[in-house]
Formats: C-alpha cells, structure tokens, sequence
C-alpha cells in the first residue's frame, strides 16, 4: 500500500486500526475518492492543492488538515518535494478518541478542516505524531490501539483547547484576538498581491481558510465583506496613480490588472461617485504630479 488509498479501503478491522506514513508528490491524484475513516495530514514540505468535498485549500509546509470520515478527497497541483506525513484512524477509534466533545468541535472541522501552524502548535503537533509514528511501530505491544487512541483524544483536545480559545467564541463565531489575526494577515496579502489579485479566493486560499470565513473576520472587525476591503485598497492605489503620477488610465488600469480602463473608469466611479478623468483634474491643480519613476 502506498500515498494514502488506504482512505479508501475498509482496510480498519481488529489490530488494522490506524496507519500512518509519508507520502511524496505521488500522493493519492488518480480521481476522488471518499474516506471511510478519518485522518490528520501534517504538510511538511511543499505544497498541493487538496480538494474536500467542494472545497479547495492550499496545504504548504505550515499547514495541518483534519479529515472527517466519509469526505471526498482529491489532491493536485503537487510540487515535486512535497512531503506529508498522514495518520488515518478507523470510525470507531475516533468515537472513542472525540467522546464527549461538543458539536462545535466537529461543526468547526468540518468548515474549517485546514489551518496553520503558529511555532508552539507545531511543536505539539510532531510530538503526538512523533508518538503515533511509535505506537504504529510497536507490533508486539497488546495495548497498541488503546494507546493510539488516548494518543489521538490528547490530540484532538489540544486542538479543541485551540478552537474553543480562538473560535468558537465572540462575534459571529470568532474571538477577537483571532479575526484580527486574520484581518491582519489577510491585509498583508493584500498589500503584497493587491495589484494584480483582486478575487477573494485567492486570499482565503492563501491564509488556508474558506471564503464563507473569511467574509465572518472581515465582517467582526471592519464591518465589510472581503471584496470591500479588497476595493478600499484599490480605490486608495488608483487615487494616489491618478494624484501622484503622469500614467493614462490604460497604464494605471494594466498595473492594477484591470481589464482596460473601461472596466478601471466604472469602479472607481461606482465606488466614489466620480469618473477617474474628473478626480484627477480636480486634484492635480492642488497636488502637482511625480514623475511615473516615484511610483
């Protein structure tokens, strides 16, 4: 057996209780498949895009994964020093494991099944898969799946402590600390790729979240959806081209990656109520102009 087909195999019976392994750029890619048991993927190397029913997440090598059973799996765009470590568990061992843990647990899991890593969550996490990866090896020890399944509970509450501190609480679902993390985050992205990335996916995809979350942190701390956000920058950058530089709008609208200055002159009219032409004449006898070179 080799990547993780085994998802997609009954393989979960007696002693066969858990698997874990390592797998490259060849992981499962063939076609979907559904998972009968469930699983935790650690990206520890490279990146893959991996799709989870309708859902596509980016993994890179900071990024966990938390598989519920019956999920539709499928993995792609893999790089070619992709390395993940994977623990698949049986239905049972997981009941076990998550016994009397609430339904937001397992509500939060199934919006959210991939996240980053901060430096002390990924230390704990390769300890415990550090110590399944020794169970697993352990043939001979009688309590084998006893132990991997207290091992795998330790687990999920650590990230249960995680979800209920930082998720689960304050508006719409999200502490405070934590969406302004997020926003935080999302808006670093949007100062690096802003110009030529105007879509919300793209940035949830990069903070490893879905956009249905990230429209929840934009909406708990500034009270807009994420396309807003992504606009206020663009208008903020247009006008400034527009004040401060001698571009046509052809020129602004290819560096801001529109596509042409038809589409650039609507929605900077429909956001301010004023045509690009009209807001630089109106500005340049105040402003003066830089050379395009300032810019």
């Amino acid at each position: 057996m080799s990547g993780i087909a085994d998802l997609s195999e009954p393989v979960f019976s007696g002693d066969n209780q858990f698997i874990i392994r390592e797998a490259g750029p060849d992981i499962y890619t063939g076609a979907p498949f559904r998972t009968k048991g469930g699983a935790i993927l650690i990206c520890t190397q490279g990146t893959c895009k991996i799709y989870i029913d309708t859902e596509i997440y980016n993994l890179t090598e900071d990024c966990e994964c938390l598989i519920l059973p019956e999920k539709r799996i499928f993995f792609s765009e893999c790089s070619n020093d992709l390395r993940i470590t994977i623990f698949c568990f049986s239905e049972d061992m997981l009941s076990l494991a998550s016994r009397k843990f609430s339904q937001d647990f397992f509500s939060h899991i199934f919006h959210t099944p991939v996240y980053r890593h901060s430096n002390n969550t990924e230390i704990t996490t390769h300890a415990y898969m550090s110590l399944l990866e020794l169970t697993y090896k352990d043939k001979r020890n009688k309590y084998r799946i006893n132990i991997a399944t207290n091992i795998l509970r330790s687990f999920l509450l650590h990230v249960y402590d995680k979800i209920q501190k930082y998720e689960l609480t304050g508006s719409k679902g999200i502490s405070a600390n934590r969406a302004e993390e997020l926003y935080n985050e999302f808006m670093t992205l949007i100062y690096e790729h802003g110009m030529q990335h105007h879509d919300v996916a793209f940035y949830a995809d990069k903070l490893c979240i879905t956009t249905r979350y990230l429209a929840a942190v934009t909406s708990a701390v500034a009270n807009e959806s994420p396309k807003q956000t992504i606009a206020s920058y663009l208008i903020q950058e247009i006008k400034i081209l527009l004040t401060f530089s001698e571009l046509t709008l052809q020129q602004i609208s290819d560096r801001l990656n529109f596509p042409d200055q038809s589409h650039l002159g609507r929605f900077f009219k429909q956001r301010t109520g004023i045509s690009p032409i009209s807001y630089r004449k109106q500005n340049e006898t105040q402003s003066g102009s830089l050379p395009t070179s300032a810019l």
